[in-house]
């Protein structure tokens, strides 16, 4: 799965000021084991524009769970900069919905990872108090800072699950696939919902 063996994984906190994440909010208590869904394949080799929020990149994930509680966010950082992630439920039209978590986050020169699987340096970012979920979502990625240009790390392979918001409202196909991973606990407390694919248009 694209270089975890042997890699480094970096809580996003480091970011932060105070040492140590001393005054980092408690986790919250995992009872049972976690999935990880991902699209990439093979060794990350570009670093793909992230654009501005009006031209978001959306990433599509349909877990195919009865129900689920999102718990985090991995990626590789191809360069700094101030990212943000906001997780989309699909709705009925195959379009992404009202945002139901957001992070914001300016991510420092020392969270860059390299490609090749002993440099890679894996960002976690926690995601608390979402609330359960079911059926397909979206994660959106937007650069909202016009002078700078952080990046993830991506491949030059089109997965068919990466998309990006067009000038005309409407979604496009992105040929370009993030090295992100969302990792989620499956529950059983909401029954399953219908699971329609993204109406999207060809790029």
């Amino acid at each position: 799965m694209g270089g975890l063996r042997g890699s480094l994984c970096i809580a996003a906190c480091l970011a932060l000021a105070a040492p140590g994440c001393a005054h980092q909010a408690p986790q919250p208590v995992i009872d049972g084991p976690l999935l990880e869904l991902t699209h990439y394949e093979g060794r990350p080799n570009e670093k793909p524009v992230i654009p501005g929020v009006q031209l978001e990149t959306l990433v599509f994930f349909d877990p195919k769970l009865p129900a689920f509680r999102l718990r985090r966010l991995r990626f590789l950082l191809g360069q700094p900069g101030r990212i943000v992630f906001t997780i989309y439920p699909m709705t009925a039209r195959g379009e992404p919905g009202p945002a139901i978590a957001q992070v914001d986050r300016r991510y420092g020169a020392e969270l860059v990872s390299g490609a090749a699987p002993g440099d890679q340096r894996w960002v976690v970012e926690q995601l608390l108090d979402v609330p359960h979920h079911r059926g397909p979502f979206f994660v959106g990625m937007a650069a909202p800072e016009r002078q700078a240009d952080p990046r993830l790390w991506g491949t030059n392979t089109d997965s068919g699950a990466v998309y990006e918001r067009e000038l005309d409202g409407s979604i496009g196909r992105f040929r370009h696939t993030p090295v992100l991973k969302v990792e989620l606990e499956p529950l059983s407390a909401l029954p399953a919902a219908p699971a329609p694919r993204p109406t999207l248009k060809g790029r």
